[in-house]
């Protein structure tokens, strides 16, 4: 709730374009931003033509109540009439385009004389003069999009789309996917952008629209954030404003639970006969319709058909010929959120305008999906291919090649099924339509994504930060030409570097890099498995490998001085094999962008000599601390104390550059026990001075002097920009089971009923762990200190849970997904091995560790850990690593980890929060890394 002082007096002029379809979201979003701040402090005056002022005069869900804190200005009527629009929807848009904005601009320039100047414009998305007339009265101007944010997105990056071959078939065209080119439209094929270039006048005016949203302030969507968050994420990270989802489109006024009234008496009645889910709901939409002949099939498919129906028709028409009996009912109008509402209706089939789309997933009701045109063909691939609530009707066999109409067989079919309760299609799609509808109504309410971004919204206009000098700077910035940078990305074979480096991979491709990931053939098989651990490739990142001249993976613990040396000797040839074949793809199609930058993992040095044969610029990123580089980076000045008898003196006497007073040569020792391994860490690190840049995974806050040090060291530019973990998957602070299972056992809903602050989550690692005994001991010492556990073990599961015994206070699973885990709030503690990739994760969710530290770099996280950031204890130093700690001392300390009466842990949890809030601001607009992967881009781009 925005403050008394902060809020006070602030008066917002809302221009919709002329239409039901964005008039209605408009009033609806202004009714919720209005109550969002406190009594008094927001109103709204919605700007109208004096023809739709008398249709909203009429009465309706979204007519603003008189004398409320949203209230109707009219404009003269310089468009054509609403009555009949949908006969030439672009010439109406044109006249919209060329008459509107003057009379709008005149009512403003009244306002203004008045003393009643706005301190903002809302103004819909396709209104191309809107930001304009905010810019020419200094008045900031937010821009509200009405449709989904997956089309905005679309349509955002129309400079990216590809010419389409008009010799290639439809078939041919459906079967290729827009991703390759605009990365998350995975749903959306090249037929759909040959569609869309047909409508040649409507592309015009979009065209005209986006250029002219990239000059607004913000841009409001009325979906959202749970329901698209990878559209939602990747325009974040693209435009240069705030984006605030605060959907879906709903009147406030409508409850959220229960099955909402029914006004009409014989809407009422007749839906109240039916038994429940069986009614399937129709309607069209309000402006443009479909065609007589489709409409023809439709109709007759209900007729022949078995399924109830409750079919919306306003013009009569074909729709009377299908009402036969009880069967049906057809209405020129309904209240159609609470029809959808009701227990008799179960399926939906409509033309998919977005508001119809909102509706039906705050109902939870599956769909029929047949779109008509515009964003509805969209809107049908996303309600198919992604959310999994729908069949899309327009990809039916049965669609007729000349004129695109679907037949009433493949109608029918598909009514029957959906509305067949025994069908597992079916079953599956109802239960994805009450996940979603669970998350809509859970967003609105207090603490849900859309009430924080109306929360958001009001503050950040009451606190000036929607100003206009932002508006006008970030279109300067805006001007510069885009450019389409292709990068190939190559992380060690090994698990917490592939992860890395795909999450990495994922940051880049959101901010519109296209990203071969590169891999063996056996960790392709591990990222594209089935299996839950997978990190299959996200949105944008395409999956290549080479063979496997490597060791598997299983076992390489086994000899790792063996495995790194197959890795610096065998890989480089395929790879460069591979680089000739991606080349040749793009001479052959003519369509994928030439390598712009290599970015590979620090330890593979040879992929610097292979892009400096080459020309292509080369990134390097180090996957582990900076201060762990910067002591490899000295280590000649190091290696001659490390070999003496002082372990507990600190580095920095050694090594003025350090810049870091915790570590101690003890900790260095990995570093020296193994010729070989230190060999090729030092030439990997020496690489470094020929590469573009120098990447890391860490938080420039974490370790904020010593990427200083390095910076001042290193002959290219520093960029911390992390936490490469994968923030951008989490939908929520923490996971909920919704009902859904997340494996062969259901951990989130284990989680979900226990305490806050009272699991341990205990992992680690993927690749060297404890010998046999101390596992023994862990198992055993958890048992003892009766603490709540979560336990990742990968192997001896089996001996373990029988060393723990029967016992609901703890689970002990194969995988789980570890950020999520750890970002639920019944987890108050981390037992680690120290890993970067989990020290990280911890981190970002505000997770105070037991630390437990194993190998190579992980003595040196563990001093950080427990030392400089002060967010753990440790469990065993690893100078005592050959030690054996016993069950009494492993009980002894979890149970203090775990205590919420200890005065230095309550210190460490306050420390935790701290850097979570440090972490999380990082990687938000003007963010350390947001900036740093801002400028990464930049360089990127700019060398091809």
């Amino acid at each position: 709730m925005a403050s008394t002082a902060a809020a006070s007096r602030l008066h917002v002029v809302a221009v919709p374009y002329p239409g039901r379809g964005h008039i209605n979201p408009m009033l609806a979003a202004c009714r919720h931003l209005a109550a969002a701040a406190a009594d008094g402090e927001l109103t709204f005056t919605v700007v109208v033509t004096e023809e739709w002022h008398g249709l909203l005069a009429g009465g309706g869900a979204a007519t603003p109540p008189a004398g409320g804190r949203v209230r109707l200005a009219t404009i003269p009527n310089v468009i054509p009439s609403e009555h009949g629009r949908g006969a030439d929807p672009v010439g109406f848009f044109e006249a919209v385009d060329a008459k509107m904005g003057v009379a709008v601009g005149q009512l403003l320039d009244r306002m203004v004389e008045t003393g009643r100047r706005p301190d903002a414009i809302v103004a819909d998305t396709y209104l191309t003069w809107g930001v304009e007339a905010g810019a020419a009265r200094g008045i900031p101007v937010c821009s509200l999009w009405t449709m989904a944010a997956t089309f905005f997105w679309m349509l955002y990056n129309l400079d990216l789309w590809p010419p389409v071959d008009d010799t290639e078939g439809e078939q041919e065209l459906r079967c290729k996917s827009l991703e390759q080119y605009v990365p998350g439209c995975s749903s959306l094929r090249l037929s759909d952008i040959k569609v869309f270039r047909s409508w040649e006048r409507a592309m015009k005016l979009a065209t005209k629209s986006f250029v002219n949203v990239r000059k607004a302030q913000c841009v409001l969507f009325t979906s959202f954030y749970e329901l698209e968050p990878c559209a939602i994420d990747r325009i974040r990270n693209a435009v240069p404003f705030p984006v605030y989802p605060i959907g879906p489109s709903i009147s406030p006024s409508t409850p959220l639970n229960g099955h909402g009234e029914i006004h009409d008496e014989q809407h009422r009645a007749w839906l109240d006969a039916q038994p429940a889910s069986s009614v399937l709901y129709v309607s069209f939409g309000s402006v443009v319709s479909v065609r007589s002949s489709q409409m023809e099939e439709i109709a007759a498919a209900l007729r022949d058909g078995a399924v109830r129906f409750f079919w919306v028709a306003r013009d009569g028409g074909a729709a009377g010929a299908a009402a036969s009996g009880e069967k049906g009912l057809v209405v020129p109008w309904c209240d159609q959120v609470s029809v959808l509402r009701h227990r008799a209706v179960g399926g939906f089939l409509s033309h998919c305008g977005w508001n119809s789309l909102l509706e039906a997933v705050f109902a939870g009701v599956p769909l029929l999906a047949l779109p008509v045109v515009w964003d509805q063909v969209v809107d049908a691939r996303v309600v198919a291919g992604e959310w999994g609530i729908g069949v899309d009707l327009s990809d039916s066999e049965q669609r007729r090649e000349d004129d695109g109409v679907v037949g009433r067989d493949a109608i029918r079919a598909a009514a029957a099924r959906l509305m067949d309760p025994d069908d597992g299609e079916s079953r599956e799609m109802r239960r994805r339509a009450a996940r979603l509808r669970e998350a809509c109504r859970g967003a609105v309410q207090d603490g849900g994504s859309s009430r924080r971004s109306l929360n958001s919204f009001v503050r950040d206009l009451a606190d000036g930060r929607l100003n206009f000098q932002y508006a006008m700077a970030a279109a300067a910035a805006d001007a510069e030409p885009r450019r389409r940078c292709h990068v190939v990305a190559v992380p060690y074979p090994g698990r917490g570097h592939v992860n890395a480096m795909m999450n990495l991979s994922r940051l880049l491709a959101a901010r519109g890099a296209a990203v071969t990931f590169v891999v063996t053939e056996e960790w392709l098989g591990l990222l594209t498995s089935s299996s839950p651990a997978a990190a299959a490739a996200p949105p944008g990142v395409r999956m290549r490998s080479i063979p496997n001249v490597i060791p598997s993976e299983h076992g390489r613990g086994g000899d790792h001085e063996g495995f790194l040396e197959a890795v610096r000797t065998r890989m480089e040839a395929p790879f460069e094999n591979l680089l000739d074949r991606l080349r040749l793809e793009e001479e052959e199609k003519g369509t994928a962008a030439p390598v712009s930058a290599l970015v590979a993992d620090t330890y593979l040095a040879w992929v610097v000599g292979v892009g400096n044969r080459r020309g292509v610029p080369v990134f390097s990123l180090f996957p582990m601390t900076a201060v762990f580089f910067s002591a490899y980076y000295h280590f000649d000045s190091l290696s001659p104390w490390l070999a003496e008898d002082n372990p507990d003196q600190r580095v920095e006497h050694y090594i003025p550059n350090m810049a870091s007073s915790s570590i101690m040569l003890s900790d260095l020792k990995p570093l020296i026990h193994h010729e070989r391994t230190v060999k090729y860490v030092l030439e990997c690190i020496s690489s470094i001075r020929k590469v573009q840049g120098l990447l890391f995974t860490t938080i420039y806050e974490l370790e904020a002097s010593v990427i200083d040090s390095i910076g001042s060291l290193v002959p290219c530019p520093v960029y911390p920009i992390g936490p490469c973990i994968p923030y951008m998957t989490l939908e929520n602070e923490h996971i909920k089971s919704n009902g859904e299972a997340t494996g062969p056992i259901d951990y989130s809903a284990w989680l979900d009923s226990q305490p806050d602050n009272s699991v341990l989550y205990v992992s680690l690692g993927s690749f060297l762990s404890v010998s046999s005994s101390q596992l023994d001991e862990i198992a055993l010492g958890l048992a003892t200190s009766e603490v709540r556990f979560l336990w990742i073990l990968r192997e001896q599961s089996t001996r373990v849970r029988e060393l723990v015994g029967n016992t609901n206070r703890g689970m002990i699973l194969p995988w789980c997904d570890q950020l999520k885990v750890m970002c639920h709030p019944s987890v108050g503690g981390f037992l680690t091995h120290c890993g970067m990739n989990s020290t990280l994760e911890a981190v970002f969710a505000g997770v105070p560790m037991l630390t437990l530290p194993l190998f190579f770099d992980q003595p040196i996280d563990g001093r950080l850990i427990e030392e400089e950031w002060k967010i753990g204890v440790k469990l065993r130093d690893w100078t005592d690593k050959d030690q054996l700690i016993r069950r009494e001392e492993i009980a002894r300390s979890v149970k203090r980890l775990m205590a919420s009466d200890d005065a230095e842990i309550e210190a460490i949890r306050q420390c935790a929060l701290e850097w979570k809030e440090i972490s999380r601001k990082a990687v938000v607009k003007g963010g350390s890394s947001h900036r740093n992967l801002t400028s990464l881009m930049e360089m990127i781009c700019s060398s091809r």
